[in-house]
């Protein structure tokens, strides 16, 4: 569902929406990182450029979801990672 929601966003779109994919990292409830995480890999395909100019904020939260205490964030964050780079 991430990459539909992507495929779907101009880039514009993406660097309005970034601002909140990258707040939703601090909630508490794992789904919502998951869900987080799994945006900010599904615009490595769909915005690479505009990915690229929010890496220097984007690599630093997913790195932190590497200490997540639930393991399907970590997971999702190692994938993202995997997509980003």
């Amino acid at each position: 569902t991430a990459g539909v929601i992507m495929s779907k966003l101009s880039a514009h779109g993406v660097k309005l929406v970034m601002p909140a994919v990258l707040t939703a990292f601090d909630e508490p409830a794992w789904r919502t990182k998951q869900a987080s995480i799994h945006m900010l890999g599904s615009m490595s395909h769909c915005a690479p450029k505009q990915l690229a100019s929010c890496l220097p904020k984007v690599v630093p939260k997913l790195t932190e979801a590497f200490s997540d205490t639930h393991p399907k964030v970590k997971s999702s964050a190692e994938d993202a990672l995997n997509e980003v780079s």
